[in-house]
């Protein structure tokens, strides 16, 4: 069998250094999505945190106009960075997916050529076996009819 080299091993290569490439684009996708999930907590527990500030400084009399001006300033610039952390995070998604689909694609390629090449195998086996099975016969048959 080691005769019979496949021709396709240089495309097969090829696509199994495609699909390795999806697979790190596709890690480094959900390390990014991890890291900005990381920072939508960080910043809805600071906002947490303002907004119980606020929360303090209201129910204390007198109550300090600056601090809670400070207060609502940290909350609303905190929901701006929520949301755009949020938009971060949908369009980290969004290329997970691609990374995902393009993986597949990558895999199902392979895998059609791992198939052409068991299938050309097999035939090249059965071939083998085709040719020794008609030379043993055809030796067996000059076997029976010498004197």
């Amino acid at each position: 069998m080691a005769a019979s080299r496949f021709s396709l091993q240089s495309v097969l290569l090829l696509r199994e250094r495609e699909r390795d490439q999806a697979r790190q684009q596709m890690a480094q996708a959900i390390q990014v999505i991890e890291q900005i999930e990381q920072e939508l907590q960080t910043s809805i527990d600071i906002h947490s945190l303002y907004s119980q500030e606020l929360n303090d400084l209201l129910r204390h009399n007198p109550i300090s106009i600056e601090a809670v001006n400070l207060r609502r300033y940290h909350l609303t610039r905190t929901e701006i960075e929520i949301q755009v952390i949020k938009s971060r995070l949908a369009a980290g998604r969004e290329i997970l997916e691609k990374c995902r689909k393009l993986l597949v694609l990558a895999d199902q390629k392979v895998k059609a050529i791992e198939q052409i090449r068991d299938r050309r195998e097999q035939e090249a086996l059965e071939e083998a076996i085709k040719k020794e099975t008609f030379e043993q016969q055809e030796a067996w048959q000059a076997g029976q009819f010498s004197p």
